[in-house]
C-alpha cells in the first residue's frame, strides 16, 4: 500500500508552515534549520555536513565563532581548520597569552597519563591508570570508541601522522597499534623484558621507538613489526624518551639525573647532560636539534644547547614536579605541566607569558595541536582540560 502525504504533511514545496516542535531533517532548508537549531548537537552535525552544501559557504561557521556557547565556538573552530587551516579567522587563536580552559571532560575514573591530539586538535586518545584506551571527538566533545586489549596498566599514547593508527604502550611489556576508524587491534609487538613506559613514532610513520623498564630503547619497523635496533641505554629503567622533529636524535632519562641523547641511525650515544637534582619526568627538542628542553621533580625546567651539552637557560615557577613539556612547531612558544597549573614560556627570551589553573591536581600530560591554538591537559583529578583563546 502506498503511503501518500496527508494534507496535514509537510512536503518539499508545500505551504503549511513548519510545525513549533518539527525540524526538516533532508536538503539544504534542513541543514539552515538545524544550524538554527537550541540543540548544540543538532547544530554541530550540521556544521560538520555544510561541506556537503558548498552553496551555502563557510559564513555559517564563521558565525557561530561568536556565538553564546563555548561548545558551538570550539566545534566551529575545529571544523573549520578542518576546511581551511589558513583561514584568517582562525589567526585570531593563535595567541597563547589569552588562552583560558574552554571546556572539562570527566575522562576516567583514575589519573590521566598520556595524551595524543591530531594535528588539526579534532581528535585527542587518552589513558589513565588503566587498561582502557579513550577516543574523543573534539568537534562533538565526547567520546568516540574505547580500545581494550591490554592485560596491564596502559602508559602512553600517540597517534600516527596519518591518523590511521592509535599506538600504545603497557606494563604488559607490549606494544599494540590499533585501527583508528574500527577500534580493532592490528598488531602487537612483543619484545621487551619490561613494561613499556615509552612510545614515539617517526614523522613518516614508519618507525616506532620504545623505552623500557629493561633499560633498553628499541627501534621497531611497524610494517614487519621487527624490533631492528636495541640501544643499552641506561643502568636502569628507561623512564621516558623524546624524538626530534627530523627523526635524527633520541633523548632518554632514567631513575637518575642524567639525560643522554642518542643518533637515531646508529644507536651511538652523541650526548650526555647533568645537573638535575632529581628525577627528570619530560623532554623536548627544538626543531633546529639545537636545544633540549628537560622538567624534572626539583620543580625547574633546563635548557641544554645539544652540540656543546652546556646548560643554557633554567626556568623556575612551578611548585612541583615538571611532569610534560611541549615545545610549538616553530620552538618559541614551550608549554609545561605541573601541580595544578599549566606555565606557558616564550623559549629565546626565557620569560613566562601566562600561568593556566583549572585542574584540582598534579598535571601529568600535554598536547597541542599543529597550528598551537589547542591545548589539552590531563591530571590526576580524572580530568582533561582544552584550553584555547575563548
Amino acid at each position: 500500500m502506498a503511503h501518500e502525504p496527508a494534507p496535514r504533511d509537510l512536503v518539499l514545496g508545500g505551504t503549511l508552515p513548519i510545525p513549533k516542535q518539527g525540524v526538516v531533517l533532508g536538503g539544504t532548508l534542513g541543514l539552515e534549520a538545524r544550524l538554527n537549531s537550541q540543540i548544540p548537537c543538532q547544530r554541530i552535525a550540521a556544521m560538520q555536513d555544510l561541506k556537503n552544501y558548498a552553496q551555502l559557504g563557510i559564513e555559517p561557521l564563521i558565525d557561530a565563532l561568536s556565538d553564546r556557547s563555548a561548545q558551538i565556538r570550539l566545534a566551529a573552530r575545529l571544523i573549520l581548520k578542518q576546511q581551511q587551516s589558513e583561514h584568517p579567522a582562525l589567526i585570531q587563536y593563535q595567541n597563547p597569552a589569552k588562552f583560558t580552559c574552554l571546556c572539562s571532560l570527566k575522562a576516567h575514573t583514575q589519573p590521566i597519563n598520556s595524551l595524543a591530539l591530531s594535528a588539526d586538535g579534532s581528535l585527542l586518545v587518552s589513558c589513565a591508570l588503566g587498561k582502557v584506551i579513550k577516543i574523543w571527538d573534539l568537534v562533538a566533545g565526547a567520546g568516540k570508541a574505547i580500545l581494550q586489549g591490554h592485560t596491564d596498566q596502559v602508559t602512553c599514547v600517540t597517534l600516527s601522522p596519518d591518523r590511521q593508527t592509535v599506538i600504545s604502550a603497557s606494563r604488559d611489556r607490549t606494544i599494540k597499534l590499533w585501527d583508528l576508524a574500527t577500534g580493532a587491534e592490528k598488531q602487537t609487538l612483543t619484545g621487551h623484558l619490561g613494561y613499556v613506559n615509552s612510545v614515539v613514532v617517526t614523522a613518516d610513520g614508519r618507525t616506532l621507538i620504545t623505552g623500557s623498564q629493561d633499560s633498553t630503547i628499541k627501534l621497531w619497523n611497524i610494517d614487519t613489526a621487527e624490533d631492528y635496533k636495541t640501544i643499552r641505554a641506561h643502568t636502569n629503567l628507561v623512564n621516558a624518551i623524546a624524538l626530534s622533529p627530523d627523526g635524527s636524535l633520541i633523548a632518554s632519562c632514567s631513575w637518575n639525573t642524567t639525560i643522554r641523547i642518542w643518533d637515531t641511525q646508529t644507536g651511538v650515544q652523541v650526548g650526555e647532560f647533568v645537573g638535575h637534582s632529581a628525577r627528570v619526568w619530560a623532554f623536548a627538542i627544538s626543531p633546529d636539534n639545537q636545544f633540549l628542553i628537560s622538567g624534572s621533580r626539583d620543580k625547574t625546567i633546563k635548557i641544554w644547547h645539544i652540540p656543546t651539552g652546556r646548560e643554557v637557560g633554567r626556568l623556575e615557577g612551578h611548585k612541583g614536579d615538571v611532569k610534560a613539556l611541549k615545545l610549538s612547531e616553530n620552538g618559541e612558544i614551550l608549554f609545561s605541566a605541573s601541580y595544578k597549573e599549566i606555565k606557558i614560556w616564550h623559549l629565546s627570551s626565557q620569560t613566562e607569558i601566562t600561568t593556566l589553573k583549572g585542574h584540582q591536581a598534579a598535571i601529568n600530560a600535554i598536547a597541542i595541536s599543529q597550528d598551537g591554538s589547542i591545548l589539552i591537559s590531563g591530571s590526576d583529578d580524572h580530568h582533561i582540560c582544552i584550553w584555547g583563546v575563548a
